[in-house]
């Protein structure tokens, strides 16, 4: 098992994804959109026991053609509404 490839926008702005995204690069995304998205687990510096990280890397166009990757890293309490979103999307069958 592994995380999906993509994500949907509205999971994304549920999820704070695109707290650092200028809205110029939003502007023209649907909450249905899938956007191609590499989830990984990291275990960052100074984590707790009962926290757990995760590295996000996703591309967006910005003005005339031009893309950006953002790498948007998060630690979460393992027992909270985040951490829940990330066991449902591991647990499910992607392939």
């Amino acid at each position: 098992m592994s995380y999906p490839n993509c994500l949907m926008v509205s999971l994304m702005k549920k999820m704070d994804l695109f707290d650092n995204v200028p809205y110029k690069n939003m502007k023209n995304l649907n909450d249905d959109d899938d956007i191609e998205v590499e989830i990984e687990d990291f275990v960052a510096e100074g984590q707790r026991e009962w926290e757990c990280s995760a590295r996000f890397t996703f591309i967006l166009e910005e003005e005339l053609g031009w893309w950006r990757e953002y790498v948007v890293e998060t630690t979460y309490n393992s027992s909270s509404i985040f951490a829940m979103i990330m066991i449902d999307l591991y647990e499910e069958d992607w392939h």
